[in-house]
């Protein structure tokens, strides 16, 4: 603690008024057990109003709030005092971080009656120098008593008179991400401005991970399991300050296997039977003959179908052959024809009228299924005794009609 007797207002260049005339620069009365007049004229220091402030229970204050802030550009809390026509007041100083953290309190001298006098307090000894969440003042009672009225004006926070020195976390960078068990490398870069420097301390959290007391500052957090951290620097100098620097966020993630699910039950979609077998054969061995996977009943014009449109096409394909089943004739015999059709839609249709059958459609599958060079495009499946014939028949009719009869 540092007392001043001068006669005079401490103010100077980066000051930060928090009463002079009026609460100023967004701090709060929060004041307990007690009453405050900021507007009294019955004892004034400067100006034209003081702060009169009556105690009226024990351990009640004048209490001072402000949203948090770094305090590091302050150097220490000023303020004038008068006791009053009574004196006797005895008081105590108290400095808050993030609302709920009081630092130990300093005591001022028994207050005499009608006289002001200045006091100045460093940052320091109240115990938030360098600090980045400091946020209020107290002056309170400390006799256990309620205390005569008091007069307080020209309250002020005190510029340090050399900038605050800085500190820099550079290692790891925020977001990084790391791959567990790991080693994560903290670095911090510090400036004095003039100030003298005691040490690094790199924090997760509230939780210290070691420190560094020489340039450049630096610490190897090793076997860092899988979670998310919080990392800072702490600068420590000037014997009692400190100064945080800016956090950084990392994760450490597991090396576990990815997993994927596979809902084979979701938008499932049926496989449409217009896409397999052959309608109408004549039998079993004609089936195994063309590769048909099913023999089924009806007939259909299908040449393709999407599964995932459910959509089809009835279009002619020349990479099929459209086989056109005639009733059977006397004797047993079968007539078959085998129609070269290409892309020919009209053709098909008037053969369909023509023969009152529909037409079988079967898809180029299998082994040894090519005709000779006589048939080109589209190449057919036919059985060995069809293309027997087809051999004899020269590559101008291909394009019509050909009835082959066969035994069966």
């Amino acid at each position: 603690m540092l007392l001043s007797s001068l006669g005079f207002a401490i103010v100077a260049l980066g000051d930060q008024t928090i009463y002079t005339d009026s609460v100023q620069n967004s701090w709060e009365n929060w004041s307990w057990d007690s009453t405050i007049d900021f507007n009294s004229t019955a004892q004034v220091h400067s100006g034209s109003k003081s702060a009169a402030v009556t105690v009226t229970a024990a351990w009640g204050a004048f209490y001072l709030h402000h949203p948090a802030f770094n305090s590091s550009s302050y150097a220490s809390l000023a303020f004038w005092i008068h006791g009053g026509t009574g004196g006797g007041q005895q008081l105590q100083v108290q400095a808050i971080l993030s609302t709920t953290n009081a630092r130990p309190a300093v005591s001022i001298p028994t207050l005499p009656a009608n006289t002001w006098q200045p006091i100045t307090l460093s940052l320091a000894s109240l115990g938030v120098a360098g600090k980045p969440d400091l946020d209020g003042f107290w002056i309170q009672d400390r006799s256990g008593a309620p205390e005569p009225t008091f007069y307080l004006d020209d309250v002020t926070l005190v510029a340090s008179a050399t900038p605050p020195p800085t500190v820099a976390l550079t290692a790891p960078a925020d977001g990084a991400t790391y791959l567990a068990p790991t080693n994560i490398n903290l670095a911090a870069s510090v400036g004095t401005n003039g100030h003298t420097i005691t040490k690094v301390q790199f924090y997760d959290g509230a939780a210290l991970l070691g420190e560094d007391a020489a340039p450049p500052y630096s610490l190897t957090w090793s076997n860092v399991g899988a979670g998310s951290y919080v990392l800072t620097a702490r600068l420590l100098y000037d014997t009692n300050s400190t100064l945080d620097s800016a956090s950084a966020a990392v994760s450490v993630v597991s090396n576990s296997p990815a997993i994927i699910t596979i809902d084979a039950l979701k938008n499932r979609h049926a496989i449409s039977p217009l896409i397999y077998g052959v309608a109408f054969a004549g039998s079993a061995a004609q089936l195994a003959d063309l590769n048909a996977p099913a023999h089924r009943s009806g007939g259909n014009t299908e040449t393709r179908y999407n599964w995932e449109l459910n959509a089809h096409n009835h279009a002619a394909d020349p990479a099929f052959v459209h086989v056109v089943g005639i009733p059977e004739r006397a004797g047993g015999a079968v007539a078959q024809q085998l129609h070269v059709l290409g892309n020919d839609r009209a053709e098909l249709a008037a053969l369909r009228i023509a023969m009152k059958r529909e037409i079988i459609q079967q898809p180029l599958i299998g082994a040894g299924r090519a005709l000779p060079e006589l048939i080109q495009e589209p190449r057919a499946i036919i059985p060995a005794a069809v293309r027997a014939a087809v051999r004899q028949i020269t590559p101008s009719m291909q394009a019509s009609v050909l009835q082959i009869v066969t035994a069966i």
